[in-house]
């Protein structure tokens, strides 16, 4: 008996649970949230009125700033390579005059010219 009692009670807990989860999930669905771009926007049009001007004038300024922001991070990726590029060079080169400087030695040793 106690048993059957426990497992009905389980069972109401657990309908109960779902009902409100559902519920829960339906409510969440009609709020609307706005759009990231017009968030966005919203932000913009804020920090322009705080600061006295023209949202048109502070967007242009970001855009100024995004774009100056990839030519220089274009600039230090190039230079990055370019340095690499010398490095390896310089490596190279350093070991090929040891290998050079190696087989000489090698070459002197064999006919006893050192």
């Amino acid at each position: 008996m106690f048993r059957r009692i426990k497992v009905i009670i389980s069972a109401l807990v657990v309908v109960v649970v779902l009902t409100v989860g559902s519920a829960a999930a339906v409510m969440a669905e009609g709020e609307a949230t706005p759009p990231p771009e017009s968030r966005a926007e919203c932000l913009l049009a804020r920090v322009a009125q705080i600061l006295g001007i023209s949202q048109e004038y502070l967007t242009d300024a970001f855009e100024q700033a995004r774009q100056e922001m990839r030519e220089e991070a274009f600039i230090r990726s190039r230079e990055q390579v370019q340095q690499e590029i010398r490095e390896e060079f310089c490596f190279k080169s350093r070991e090929q005059v040891q290998q050079r400087h190696a087989h000489a030695w090698r070459t002197s040793a064999k006919y006893g010219l050192e």
